[in-house]
């Protein structure tokens, strides 16, 4: 076996034990979480633009592993504070023709308007790809309602 396989080999078997470690059900899924345990789950909430990523191996448990930094600019905190530009760490990604898929993590794309909801963990999306909305044209992809609505129902929830 090549080194290159044998790399990949382990990458994809540490990868797989981090998933089945977090969140998951018996059957090695993201468990579903609701509205309510994301926001409570958060630090804190975002809105803002993917502005870059960029992908890169690691070191990690003895052997190495593709990670994405993903950078995005916020427009607007919904819950906390911080910097204007945030880093977010994803498990995965593409360096040079090698390219480490890792189950349930979120995908960002340059240029996408998003809603986060983080931790200040080692793997910073809440629910893992569920902790992840696209905005397009003010409205929240995937569940057809203004993003001023899907903001009011967070509040709410921060009132409780």
């Amino acid at each position: 076996m090549s080194v290159k396989k044998q790399v990949l080999s382990k990458s994809i078997s540490s990868i797989f034990l981090i998933i089945l470690s977090s969140t998951v059900n018996v059957f090695g899924t993201v468990k579903k979480i609701s509205l309510e345990e994301k926001t409570k789950k958060a630090s804190l909430i975002v809105i803002g633009i993917v502005k870059r990523s960029q992908s890169q191996w690691e070191g990690l448990d003895g052997g190495k592993r593709i990670f994405t930094y993903v950078y995005v600019d916020v427009e607007k905190y919904i819950k906390g504070s911080g910097e204007k530009l945030i880093e977010i760490k994803v498990p995965g990604g593409k360096v040079g023709e090698i390219t480490e898929e890792v189950p349930d993590t979120p995908r960002f794309t340059l240029g996408e308007k998003v809603i986060l909801f983080l931790k200040p963990k080692f793997f910073r999306v809440v629910g893992w790809h569920q902790g992840k909305y696209t905005i397009k044209d003010n409205k929240v992809v995937g569940l057809g309602i203004e993003i001023n609505e899907f903001i009011r129902k967070i509040k709410e929830i921060l009132k409780e």
